[in-house]
């Protein structure tokens, strides 16, 4: 029963990580969250457009311009322009890992022409970036940091062209012992 107790109260006084929501810079939608874990680890969800790009890189800055993961829910202007601009432009701004679910030309040049030369700059910047990318094509995969956890929940899917880019978002549940929160990026019923 001790033991039991012991692990009980571990728990309960985990660590807990701490969440940020950045405004819009430009007054348009956009997605934009900064989460650090207790342990210090830093962790970036989409960022925003490209006018949310000053704000971020000082936002990060004020925090030690080092961002251990960044995910990427989908390549829509308002959710990953802000790291494609971070990418072209570091200054200071170092980041370990950057995880997404990449989206075919054969499925983004069909079903969402339009968005094709902004998509195909963002993975050439990605590929060039000498950053790890971690393209996640299944759903499941866990990554814990200091005890805060990130589940892929979905990935794109090639299957629904029904507003394809926003349904193909990568959903990510986030958690540690006290709270538990879902980014869903833009996807739509379907």
């Amino acid at each position: 029963q001790a033991d039991t107790a012991n692990q009980l109260f571990q728990l309960q006084e985990a660590p807990r990580f701490t969440l940020w929501q950045l405004p819009s810079q430009g007054g348009g939608q956009m997605m934009s969250y900064v989460i650090q874990t207790a342990g210090g680890k830093l962790m970036v969800v989409d960022g925003g457009r490209t006018e949310d790009g000053s704000y971020l890189k000082n936002f990060l800055a004020a925090r030690g311009n080092h961002v251990d993961h960044w995910f990427i829910s989908h390549p829509h202007n308002d959710h990953m322009s802000a790291l494609n601009q971070i990418l072209m432009d570091p200054d200071d701004i170092s980041i370990n890992t950057i995880y997404h679910s990449a989206l075919l030309p054969s499925f983004y040049q069909v079903n969402e022409p339009q968005q094709a030369l902004l998509t195909e700059n963002f993975y050439k910047n990605l590929d060039s970036s000498g950053i790890q990318v971690v393209n996640f094509t299944e759903p499941g995969k866990t990554i814990v940091i200091d005890r805060t956890k990130f589940k892929i929940l979905s990935v794109a899917n090639p299957d629904i062209t029904v507003n394809p880019y926003n349904n193909s978002s990568m959903a990510i549940r986030v958690w540690d012992a006290k709270k538990s929160m879902v980014f869903l990026g833009d996807m739509g019923k379907e």
